[in-house]
């Protein structure tokens, strides 16, 4: 602690000197960056908590510091710790303090404004009887369970995909890899939609990006198609002969069906994979679970009453960003990965 406080101390003495102004983020993050070299990685975080501290002292005379970055770094830092509701409210407080940099306007995007919108949906799917928006404790209870590894490769996952996309780049799946869906019927219509949302993503630009959406859950859903029926519904037969998953199956509904029914919606099949995820049988790894369930919230949107109460627009950010996911979750198709996390959850 005595290191980061003087570090502190030396970024007071550094705008002092420079007699900088401090209520916006024009320059003083350049002195932090280099004050942060000489700090080790892991008091980085102590270093802006102690920072907010501070910005906060300095706005008791009155004026405003805007300090959307400072609430950023903590959520990079508290996500990357595997605490993902303390991160998603630094990336409220941030979004809420670049919207007030940017006048009220919430059109344009910012580091916080694009992951919220990203995160947000994931965990904040519902409101109380208050009206107030709430976690899903279910899909809090997927994230914990990922290991401290598992829940920093998904940070970084999420941090790669949101900076390739604000650096301009789009992560794609090359047209030799799509062997990965074994169904060549089922791997024709994924090859042609993706790359028609692939040139949309690429050369245009719209006021918002529905079709893209739809179509990325659709890709999703025949993906998931392929994955409940290759070798002759291998990864069905496994589900099916869990006990613990057939007493939560409610007999009137699809999931009930003795084979796989691909009539089911999205949603349904999503159902599938975090039932089998609860018990630890799943045949693709948690973390890319979570990725799909945030492709299938935005596909929801497909219906227009959900759209009424949804707190995010479907912009090119999130379009990019859902197409992005499907590419780093492709590889658990893979037959060699499916049957190996089959194979190790039938011997636990």
């Amino acid at each position: 602690m005595e290191q980061v406080k003087k570090s502190i101390a030396r970024f007071e003495r550094a705008i002092s000197e420079l007699n900088m102004d401090i209520t916006d983020d024009r320059y003083w993050p350049v002195i932090s960056d280099h004050i942060l070299v000489d700090l080790p990685q892991n008091k980085h975080k102590t270093y802006w908590e102690q920072l907010l501290i501070l910005f906060l002292e300095k706005e008791k005379a009155g004026q405003h510091h805007h300090k959307g970055l400072i609430y950023w770094r903590l959520a990079v830092h508290t996500l990357l710790e595997g605490d993902i509701s303390n991160a998603l409210e630094y990336l409220r407080k941030s979004r809420d303090e670049d919207i007030k940099k940017l006048g009220g306007d919430t059109s344009q995007i910012t580091a916080s404004i694009g992951l919220l919108s990203v995160l947000s949906p994931l965990l904040v799917r519902y409101k109380d009887k208050k009206n107030k928006w709430i976690l899903d404790e279910a899909v809090k209870d997927i994230y914990d369970n990922l290991s401290i590894e598992s829940k920093k490769e998904f940070a970084n996952t999420m941090f790669e995909s949101h900076d390739s996309i604000t650096q301009g780049r789009l992560w794609i799946i090359k047209d030799d890899f799509f062997g990965f869906i074994q169904d060549e019927r089922i791997r024709s219509i994924v090859f042609d939609t993706y790359k028609e949302v692939r040139d949309t993503l690429l050369t245009s630009n719209l006021d918002t990006y529905y079709s893209c959406i739809f179509s990325i859950g659709s890709i999703v859903e025949a993906m998931l198609d392929d994955l409940f029926t290759r070798d002759e519904g291998a990864v069905w037969s496994h589900l099916k002969s869990n006990e613990n998953i057939q007493k939560q199956i409610k007999p009137e509904t699809k999931l009930a069906s003795s084979k796989y029914q691909t009539s089911m919606n999205l949603g349904e099949k999503i159902t599938l994979l975090k039932l089998m995820t609860n018990q630890d049988i799943s045949p693709i790894r948690n973390s890319s679970i979570l990725q799909i369930m945030i492709i299938g919230e935005y596909r929801d949107l497909i219906h227009p009453r959900r759209r009424l109460e949804f707190e995010f627009d479907p912009r090119k950010y999130i379009g990019q960003f859902l197409f992005t996911m499907i590419r780093n979750f492709a590889g658990d198709w893979w037959p060699e990965n499916v049957n190996k996390r089959v194979k190790t959850s039938t011997d636990i």
